[in-house]
């Protein structure tokens, strides 16, 4: 029979002292489910915080509003919007020039950026969105922890000749952590207006956690349960023992 004390449902003691009995175990399947339950997190899109010119420049336009989204029609929010979803929407970029893409010096004809996140990052995805009047032809993406020592992650890829309004254009790789990213272009487009390379906008997605990665922060309470289930089972010798001395 239950018991309602100001409106709270409440069971009798007797079966409330069973219950207790069975309370260990229970703990320790609750923090089993939390710590094997799998834990993902989805692949947002993040930007870097700087970049330097290390070839092409200083050129024309500011370097910093081809990571900053001052072209993007419609905007993110950096490390909370879905990368895919996000993408998926289609999100066009300005064809203005003036505080909204960056172009390499003229007659160049190749341009190196190096981008900085400012610390480590897990990363899968690039996204270009190729400036529409000169744009770039080709280019290599290149990943660094330090800054000195770069490895190629994407290499001769060939991005959207674009005209008018352009949407991104998206290129995988393993999944790769690093700090620097340097993006060696070649350009411009085939026919452009303008004999230089250019970059609208440039973004990354943030790689998906593994499923089945425990959450660090539950392992402790993981701890404590198997500590309950350790002292309950301990307990329940004792009674036994001073049962079978009493008889």
């Amino acid at each position: 029979m239950n018991f309602v004390v100001s409106g709270v449902v409440k069971a009798p003691d007797s079966l409330l002292h069973h219950s207790s009995e069975f309370m260990p175990h229970r703990l320790l399947i609750l923090t089993l489910m939390l710590n094997c339950a799998p834990f993902a997190q989805s692949g947002v899109i993040i930007a870097p915080t700087s970049a330097v010119i290390n070839r092409g420049g200083p050129g024309y336009g500011f370097i910093e509003d081809t990571h900053n989204q001052n072209g993007l029609l419609d905007g993110y929010v950096d490390g909370v919007t879905d990368f895919d979803t996000y993408i998926a929407s289609n999100p066009l970029h300005s064809t203005a020039y003036w505080r909204q893409e960056w172009f390499a010096n003229w007659g160049g004809g190749r341009a190196t950026i190096t981008y900085d996140f400012g610390s480590t990052v897990r990363v899968d995805r690039f996204a270009l969105w190729n400036e529409e009047a000169s744009g770039v032809r080709s280019f290599n993406l290149l990943a660094s922890t330090d800054g000195s020592r770069f490895t190629r992650v994407l290499r001769n890829a060939i991005p959207t000749n674009n005209t008018g309004l352009y949407t991104a254009d998206v290129f995988s790789f393993d999944v790769t952590e690093a700090r620097y990213f340097r993006f060696r272009a070649r350009g411009p487009e085939a026919g452009a207006g303008f004999n230089a390379a250019a970059i609208g906008e440039i973004a990354f997605r943030q790689a998906p956690e593994p499923a089945g990665v425990p959450e660090p922060a539950l392992l402790p309470v993981f701890g404590l349960g198997l500590i309950a289930v350790a002292g309950y089972r301990r307990l329940s010798r004792t009674r036994r023992k001073c049962s079978t001395d009493a008889a």
